[in-house]
């Protein structure tokens, strides 16, 4: 513990010194953050990208009390299934995209993040 806030101050140090002269850049009004949404494709994107994680999000908040019954309460079961579940998700998105990437043009991933 000591040493973590060490680390911290150590840190904390470093930005005050470090990063003094770092311009601010302008303010940004609500309605220039908002422009993008005039363009309908981006709305039902960010809409349905809002629905999918909403739902994925839904899953895992009653995934214990779903399947509570079927393990026994057992924790380690439960870890197990939580695994199976993420690894699936990779796997269904590597083999998604190597499908896709078939159709579109190929980039590598900047980050992967399983569900």
């Amino acid at each position: 513990m000591v040493f973590v806030s060490a680390i911290g101050l150590v840190a904390a140090l470093g930005i005050l010194l470090l990063l003094r002269n770092i311009p601010i850049p302008p303010a940004v009004t609500l309605r220039q953050r908002l422009a993008p949404f005039r363009d309908h494709r981006i709305g039902l994107t960010l809409l349905t990208t809002l629905l999918v994680q909403t739902g994925n999000f839904a899953l895992y908040t009653y995934f214990a009390v779903i399947f509570d019954r079927a393990i026994g309460g057992n924790a380690l079961v439960l870890g197990a299934l939580l695994v199976l579940w993420g690894s699936c998700g990779t796997i269904g998105q590597r083999l998604g995209d190597v499908r896709c990437g078939a159709v579109v043009r190929p980039r590598p991933p900047i980050i992967e993040i399983t569900r």
